[in-house]
Formats: C-alpha cells, sequence, structure tokens
C-alpha cells in the first residue's frame, strides 16, 4: 500500500512510537514497511514549518498573478504532501498533515469566493467535508474531530434560519448533533478494530464531543449565565445539566467495563460540566465553589485510592514496580518469539573404528 500504511505497519509504529530508542530497532524498522514517524515536539515543529510553507505559497502566486491563487496553492500544498506520504513514507510527522488539510481549505475558501449565492450553513458543510477527508486520508483524529464540530456548527446554522426557530433551540439541536456523535462512537468502540488510529478517531469524538454539547446548550442561553435549578424552569433549560449527567453515566459503566481510558476521561469532563452549571444553585462566591468541588474530588481519590490497594477485578491503584516479574519474563518471551532463531545444526554422529594419536602432547581423535 503505497497511499498509507496497512493495519500491521500501522501497529508496528504504534509501537516503536511508546519509545524514542525502539525506532531505530531493526526489527521495527524492518515490520513498519519503511514507514516512518517523528516525536511529539519534532511533529509540532514540523507542523509549524507547514503552515508557514502554506502561507508562503499563498503569498508566492499571489505576488506572481496566478489566476485564482488560493486555488493553485491549495493544489500544491496537497500535491506535496502526497509525494511527501509517497515518496519519502512519512506518517504522522506533523507536515505533510497540515499540507494536506491547509491545502484543502484553500480549495474550499477558493469554491466558496468564486461561486455566486454562499450560505454559511454549505460553507460549514464545505469545511467539515475538508477536514473529514484529511482526517480520513492521513489517519489523524484531530482532523476528525474539528469535521464532527464543523458539523455541529453546519446543523447549528440550519435551524436557525428556520422562521419558527430560536436561537435556543438551533443550539439545543446542535448540542444533541454532539451528544449522538459522542454516543455513537462509543458504541463502535465496542468493535474491535486493527488501525490504532481508527481507535484513537473514536476516544477523540468521545471526549470532545460531549464537551462540546455543553458548551452549546450553555451558551445558547443567554451566555452561560447563571441558573438557579431549585426555582421552576422550562423543561428545555433542564436538560443542559442532565444530558452530560446522564452521558457521564454511560461512559463511566462503559469504561468500568472496558477497561479503556477515553470513556472515563469523558465521565470526568461531563462531571465537570454539570458541576459548573449548577453553580446558580447556591448562591456562594466563584472561591467557595471551588474549595467545595476540589474538596469533594480530594477526598473521592483519596478514598478510591484507599478501596483499590487490593485489586478488585482487574483494577488497582499500586503503580507496578520495574524490577523482575512476571511482566518482565513477559517481555523476554515475547523478544525471543519475535528474534529470528539460527537454523538448528545436525548432531554429529559417532564413527566406529580405532582413533588417531596426535602425538606430541596432542589430544587424540576418538
Amino acid at each position: 500500500m503505497a497511499w498509507q500504511p496497512s493495519a500491521a505497519e500501522e501497529r508496528w509504529l504504534a509501537l516503536a512510537a511508546r519509545r524514542r530508542g525502539l525506532r531505530q530497532v531493526p526489527l521495527l524498522v524492518a515490520r513498519s514497511g519503511g514507514w516512518r514517524s517523528v516525536g511529539f515536539w519534532t511533529r509540532c515543529a514540523l507542523f509549524f514549518i507547514g503552515q508557514v510553507a502554506t502561507g508562503t505559497m499563498v503569498r508566492l502566486f499571489s505576488l506572481l498573478h496566478v489566476p485564482r491563487p488560493l486555488l493553485a496553492a491549495g493544489l500544491a500544498s496537497v500535491a506535496v504532501a502526497e509525494w511527501l506520504i509517497r515518496r519519502r513514507r512519512l506518517v504522522a510527522a506533523g507536515i505533510e498533515e497540515v499540507l494536506e488539510a491547509a491545502g484543502l481549505l484553500l480549495v474550499v475558501i477558493d469554491v466558496l469566493t468564486h461561486v455566486g449565492g454562499r450560505s454559511e450553513v454549505a460553507a460549514a458543510l464545505l469545511v467539515a467535508a475538508a477536514f473529514a477527508a484529511a482526517g480520513l486520508r492521513l489517519l489523524n483524529p484531530l482532523f476528525t474531530t474539528l469535521a464532527a464540530l464543523a458539523l455541529s456548527f453546519a446543523l447549528d446554522l440550519a435551524i436557525a434560519r428556520a422562521p419558527a426557530a430560536s436561537g435556543q433551540a438551533a443550539a439545543t439541536a446542535a448540542s444533541l448533533g454532539c451528544l449522538l456523535v459522542a454516543l455513537l462512537a462509543l458504541l463502535a468502540g465496542a468493535t474491535s478494530l486493527q488501525r490504532p488510529s481508527h481507535d484513537r478517531m473514536l476516544d477523540w469524538l468521545v471526549v470532545a464531543m460531549p464537551l462540546a454539547a455543553y458548551l452549546w446548550s450553555a451558551g445558547g442561553r443567554n451566555g452561560f449565565a447563571a441558573v438557579d435549578y431549585l426555582q421552576r424552569h422550562a423543561p428545555a433549560q433542564l436538560l443542559t445539566p442532565l444530558l452530560p449527567l446522564a452521558f457521564a453515566l454511560v461512559a463511566l459503566a462503559v469504561g468500568v467495563h472496558r477497561r479503556t481510558h477515553a470513556p472515563l476521561l469523558a465521565f470526568m469532563t461531563c462531571t465537570a460540566c454539570v458541576a459548573y452549571e449548577l453553580r446558580g444553585v447556591a448562591h456562594w462566591p466563584p472561591e467557595a465553589w471551588l474549595i467545595a468541588w476540589g474538596s469533594t474530588a480530594l477526598a473521592l481519590a483519596v478514598a478510591l485510592d484507599r478501596y483499590l490497594r487490593r485489586p478488585r477485578r482487574g483494577f488497582s491503584s499500586r503503580q507496578l514496580s520495574d524490577g523482575a516479574g512476571a511482566l518482565d519474563l513477559l517481555e523476554l518471551a515475547g523478544a525471543a518469539r519475535l528474534t529470528p532463531q539460527a537454523a538448528p545444526q545436525p548432531a554429529r554422529g559417532m564413527t566406529p573404528g580405532g582413533g588417531g594419536f596426535g602425538g606430541g602432547g596432542a589430544s587424540g581423535d576418538y
């Protein structure tokens, strides 16, 4: 596969990315099919260099009076990104990612500029399509998450344009759409996926979309104003704290059942959103709320740590030691299994007959 690593090669790349020294191991280099990746900080630096390169191409084509410089720069960025992927065998290196995504966005901007009857909904949909194409092409979870967020913007704009719709109704619809995407990603995480990048895409959606749902719901209501839910309110207003709370409980149950981190992170994010939303129930100053919630979280953490000192159903608060133990034996067994074995030498048989004398103190041959 010349256009992206295979599933097996991607798994070997993910194994090599866990430690810096593993990228140079000959076994991992051979199993990764020649694809190369970089560390996190190098990836960030190359991502910034790619942004500068894209902006330079736009400026250069403008100075050269190239017709439609945004389209030309976008196509050139995509071409350079594809060359880096196919010829240089780069994957998750930063520079090819930003060139591909920025090139597609430049094409979208040029199309929106030169096509008459521009619509905000169409613009949001095109941006979502560009990010989705870049995310699926590059196996990048950030771009797929941005595509889902752009899709929620399109949903909000589409409903807000309805004659009888209000801003709160549009924000509520966008919030429900984000929660639906997060729930689908949570359900899809139950399947066994071959690519680690697909797992990361689902994990990002599970963590980010509930937060986006709360921001849509709370932001559409008087700009994040504090609400006293002990008073009477419309049922639609109660959805703001109830929906994150319901998703938090579901994510907690799924995370404990599957032993995965993303649902547990989503649970913590939704819990923080619910705690912030309920700040108007008691008329306390912000410092008092921070002290109260911080003390509660600290007490729960200490109690859970003491409860999990003894492993319970696969969970433990004790850190695994680095000394010799069962895990070291497993690592040695895996290394021995992956190491190429030399061909066994045939046993030397015993030839009947007399021996020979070496003479001069030399040993004989029997």
